[in-house]
């Protein structure tokens, strides 16, 4: 990876250990089969990866965000699935109008579906 790539990387996540974490984490996701986020010619998870951060389309939540959207997620895994339909209707409506997505992924299925698969 180029080291001007790298430091751009570094700048958007807020340091090296945010970057490892934040590249961890996804690269687990692409492992077991969630869809890039964005188009590349390449396979190489690392570059879809690094692709996704320079596209804006990951941020790592941490503190007081992250425990918002843990709340959220526990709620909508105990919330029966046409509600859980609704809600992302609602959320899609608002990612469309937001500028940056602020969660690395946005679940497809009803989070109690996606726990009885994994």
């Amino acid at each position: 990876m180029d080291a001007r790539v790298l430091e751009t990387l570094r700048s958007r996540v807020g340091g090296d250990l945010k970057l490892a974490t934040l590249f961890i984490k996804r690269l687990r996701e692409i492992q077991r089969g969630l869809p890039p986020l964005v188009q590349t010619k390449s396979k190489n998870p690392w570059d879809i990866v690094a692709a996704e951060i320079l596209q804006n389309k990951l941020a790592l939540l941490t503190g007081e965000a992250a425990e918002k959207l843990r709340s959220e997620l526990k709620t909508l895994t105990a919330m029966p699935e046409r509600e859980f339909k609704e809600k992302v209707v609602e959320a899609e409506a608002v990612a469309t109008t937001t500028p940056r997505r602020e969660i690395h992924r946005r679940p497809l299925a009803h989070p109690g579906k996606l726990a009885k698969s994994a």
